[in-house]
């Protein structure tokens, strides 16, 4: 080429870029070619993976049963089981998502992993050995002690091709030992694995060693568009299940080559523009392979890591105490408003004592949503603390991922649930005109009550009962405030709760403590735990006979020689002895006028509170058997009017007489005698006295003569 060949090309070209570059700019002044450039954050979802020590193969035993099982380290064999068969394995899963404790073994230090408490669990007949998964399936997603299984973080990255997100892992093992350096452990003390324990072998070929045996979760949300084409594929081995919007849509379970499912999202019945869960469970659990394919054109992010939180304060909290002890075992903080996930970065501090709590969220059926604490936390008493104290205040610090706020929070005290105890006391149904009952109610620090019906009832199955309450007063109160106050339970009440009903408070605003503190309204049902009435059985003796000038009964004709008496008309000097039951006295009893008495008949006195059967037997000085009778003493004998009262205990005063005649009908001679009275009480449920029974025993004896002479003796 000659030389102004050469320079006239190269003109022509340069005219060409000159040219080329003008219309680039006039067009991108124009914008008649405008290419937005869209800068897209890469997914990349965290899970965790959980490694178990699988069985081993031959000789070696050892290894949880659930990975690698088609080895029995019983027999040393092949064990071709369910395992291997899926078909007996699909359909083992729930339809529904679960919630379980995510550290069941307590492990100090557990990472909290967003949803992690959320589980699949086995339907009934799979949950029980002997089954594919051994019973122990509860430990597949469950961060446990290092000797089953072993948590880290792992993080799938996704790439986008078009409008699809694929993560493809044909040989899926994140927890080699070429891999460990990506691991973050989820306990911070169990940093290792089992390692890499087998190979695989297939047709004779060895595919390398690899760690088998794990599990493998992650959880994401996703917004739903509808019509969009919006699927989520998977192909792998070995089990997989995943629920969205906490059903189950794909269910691989089993032990397998690898499979594929696909679901389409508009088939879900979602709602346009909602947000929605997806968790994913895997779990590879026999050698030779392992492959883990997920495509989707789903945007899936992280669910630990909330978009846009809604700003969350605390706007004040309370403490109260569910056994009654005095010390705060539970805490309520309101909130202002519903946060994104719980909130866990609660400081309640009370006389020095600082607790940062376990936190679950829960609603109370208020406006503002609440956290409960779980456990008891403080060692201090929560009686008589100064509210206003700023030591004595609960704090909420910053939590960006739930839109909690930094701030102090008001700390009061809610007394609740404030029963301790409530003790049942019957108070003599016998000896007053109609039964009444008192209830004793100890609360967990000293409180004022201002009105007696304050609480409600239910019987022993649970059903609400009414009780009339008509007195009430604090059995000793300083201002008022008292721990134990007594309650009285109106004659007419419909119900004198018992042994095993239950009590709480109604009247929330009628119960408060010396700060104004209400009862809360999550106080629950205690037990009554009734005490059984004190029944009265006392001063058994033999007192003089009585006698009477006339004929004597013979004592062949005489058919119970036992007589129940009246005894109201007793002084010192008058004695006024009636049957209580005329029309069952002997006719030689009737016969007797009151002034008089009746010859030969030795009397016994003694008191009693409640209904009773007496069993009376008299043997002589030797311990042979002379007689005996039965005597009923009903509540209709109690209140008949009839009877002496003890002003003391108020007990009844009643007496009995026998005439002294042996079984066989005749006459005892002089001697030394003994009186064993067995009392059996309680045979009436309507006396609301507990089945029970008392012996006493008393000695008497007397002289024949002329007449007979009783020589009591207690």
């Amino acid at each position: 080429m000659s030389r102004d060949e050469y320079l006239g090309q190269t003109r022509s070209i340069a005219v060409a870029l000159f040219s080329w570059a003008v219309l680039a700019t006039v067009l991108a002044a124009l914008c008649i070619v405008c290419v937005p450039v869209q800068a897209e954050d890469p997914i990349i979802l965290t899970g965790v993976v959980r490694d178990f020590q699988e069985l081993q193969e031959k000789s070696v035993d050892g290894g949880h049963p659930d990975f690698n099982p088609n080895w029995d380290t019983v027999t040393k064999n092949e064990n071709w089981g369910c395992f291997d068969r899926p078909e007996a394995a699909k359909g083992a899963i729930q339809d529904a998502i679960g919630s379980t404790d995510p550290n069941p073994d307590h492990l100090p230090g557990l990472v909290p992993f967003d949803r992690d408490g959320f589980t699949p669990s086995l339907k009934a007949g799979y949950d029980t050995a002997p089954n594919c998964f051994r019973s122990r399936f509860n430990e597949w997603y469950t961060t446990r002690t290092p000797d089953i299984n072993r948590a880290f973080f792992v993080d799938l990255p996704f790439v986008k091709s078009g409008n699809t997100y694929t993560y493809d892992s044909p040989t899926f093992f994140p927890l080699d030992s070429a891999n460990f350096p990506n691991l973050r452990p989820q306990v911070p003390s169990v940093t290792t694995t089992f390692g890499n324990r087998q190979s695989g072998l297939k047709d004779g070929v060895d595919l390398g060693s690899h760690n088998y045996g794990f599990t493998f979760e992650f959880h994401s949300r996703f917004t739903y568009k509808k019509n969009t084409g919006q699927q989520f594929a998977f192909r792998g081995d070995d089990d997989v299940w995943v629920f969205i919007n906490g059903k189950l849509v794909i269910d691989l379970g089993g032990i397998h080559a690898a499979e594929y499912a696909q679901v389409n999202i508009d088939n879900l019945g979602l709602t346009d523009g909602s947000a929605y869960f997806l968790d994913f469970y895997f779990a590879e659990r026999r050698i030779v392979s392992s492959q883990l394919t997920i495509t989707t054109s789903l945007v899936l992010k992280n669910s630990d890591v909330p978009v846009d939180p809604v700003p969350v304060k605390a706007v004040e909290g309370w403490l109260y105490d569910r056994n009654g002890d005095g010390i705060a075992d539970k805490a309520v903080i309101a909130l202002d408003k519903h946060p994104t996930k719980d909130p866990t970065q609660f400081e309640l501090n009370l006389a020095g004592e600082t607790e940062r709590g376990n936190w679950k969220i829960t609603s109370d059926g208020n406006v503002t949503d609440t956290i409960l604490s779980n456990g008891q936390f403080f060692t201090k008493a929560v009686t008589g603390w100064d509210e206003k104290d700023p030591a004595n205040q609960g704090t909420a610090l910053a939590e960006p991922a739930t839109g909690l706020l930094a701030g102090t929070f008001p700390l009061h005290d809610r007394i609740g649930p404030v029963i301790a105890s409530a003790v049942k006391t019957i108070l003599d149904t016998s000896i007053t005109d109609l039964p009444s009952a008192v209830l004793v109610i100890r609360f967990s620090e000293p409180v004022k009550v201002d009105a007696a019906g304050v609480f409600k009832f239910q019987d022993p199955t649970g059903k609400p009962v009414l009780v009339d309450l008509t007195q009430f007063h604090p059995d000793s109160s300083v201002n008022g405030y008292s721990t134990s106050w007594t309650f009285t339970i109106s004659p007419n009440s419909p119900v004198v709760p018992g042994e095993g009903y239950q009590v709480a408070i109604l009247g929330l605003s009628q119960v408060t403590d010396a700060a104004g503190n209400p009862a809360h309204p999550a106080n629950p049902f205690r037990v009554i735990h009734a005490k059984p009435p004190a029944i009265i059985i006392g001063d058994l003796h033999a007192e003089k006979p009585v006698t009477q000038q006339g004929t004597k009964p013979d004592p062949v004709s005489v058919k119970n020689p036992f007589v129940l008496l009246t005894s109201k008309d007793v002084t010192a000097d008058k004695k006024t002895y009636i049957p209580l039951h005329p029309e069952t006295a002997e006719d030689w009893i009737r016969r007797s006028t009151p002034d008089q008495g009746v010859d030969g008949l030795v009397v016994f006195g003694f008191k009693l509170s409640d209904p009773a059967q007496l069993q009376l037997t008299i043997f002589n000085n030797l311990g042979e058997f002379i007689n005996k009778t039965q005597i009923e003493i009903t509540k209709e004998d109690l209140r008949s009017g009839k009877l002496a009262r003890d002003p003391a205990t108020r007990a009844f005063l009643l007496r009995f007489a026998w005439y002294p005649v042996a079984a066989d009908g005749n006459l005892i001679s002089t001697g030394a005698y003994i009186l064993r009275s067995k009392f059996r009480y309680g045979l009436d449920p309507s006396d609301n006295v507990a089945p029970g029974s008392d012996i006493r025993t008393t000695r008497f004896g007397f002289l024949r003569g002329g007449k007979i002479e009783g020589l009591g003796v207690r």
